[in-house]
């Protein structure tokens, strides 16, 4: 079995639409110039502090976006490419359902739709099952502020969706084309809702239980 990927959280010092900013100067620049770009370089581009551009590379990084070349230097990814040139014709929302599809193999959006798929949640219980996920023993401001990013982009990228009430499932452009994978080294449990069959981790299964069900006394074990 191959190492598992590391769990990489957004920069929390800088805003995702100042993130796609810095994006689109990785992707302009190396386009025009053909060459790898110091990070200071696309600070001065974009009019953002340098500490700020270089905190959000390993997120992008990790996730296929920006390739580092050499300590402080990037290029953009054919994937970024094709990301920026759908944003710079107009197509914002054809942008972002291109990242979010590039998105799907990813930790965040994996445990998130395992755990929508057994109910609604608001914001706040997506935020802390991800915590968890990642081994938070408590709510750190920046973690916490990190991990809302990430629910900020799935929701950006479609991937998921807001109910009237507050409420996130997974959108319905995913379920119509998503086809759920599990991994056959962990411990599956298969439930059935409305003859659907679904496949969990029992871990992640036990955590909703513990969290969302109420507790029965001895005499009602027998109902």
């Amino acid at each position: 079995m191959g190492k598992e990927k590391k769990k990489v959280l957004p920069s929390y010092n800088l805003v995702l639409e100042k993130q796609i900013d810095v994006l689109k100067a990785y992707a302009t620049y190396c386009e025009e110039y053909e060459k790898p770009v110091n990070y200071k370089k696309i600070a001065n581009l974009t009019d953002i502090h340098h500490t700020q551009v270089s905190g959000c590379r390993k997120f992008w990084e990790s996730i296929g976006f920006l390739k580092r070349k050499g300590r402080a230097k990037d290029i953009p990814t054919e994937k970024l490419e094709k990301f920026v040139s759908k944003l710079s014709w107009g197509e914002e929302q054809e942008a972002f359902e291109f990242l979010g599809r590039h998105l799907n193999d990813e930790w965040f959006v994996k445990h998130t739709f395992t755990q929508l798929k057994l109910g609604k949640k608001d914001q706040e219980a997506l935020i802390n099952s991800l915590g968890k996920t990642i081994g938070l023993t408590s709510k750190k401001k920046k973690k916490v502020k990190s991990i809302r990013m990430l629910v900020d982009l799935m929701e950006k990228c479609n991937l998921i969706e807001k109910d009237e009430d507050g409420m996130f499932t997974i959108s319905s452009g995913v379920r119509e084309r998503t086809q759920f994978e599990v991994l056959p080294e962990e411990e599956m449990v298969i439930i059935v809702i409305e003859g659907e069959k679904y496949a969990i981790p029992s871990e992640d299964l036990k955590e909703f239980v513990k969290e969302e069900g109420s507790k029965l006394s001895k005499k009602e074990h027998h109902l």
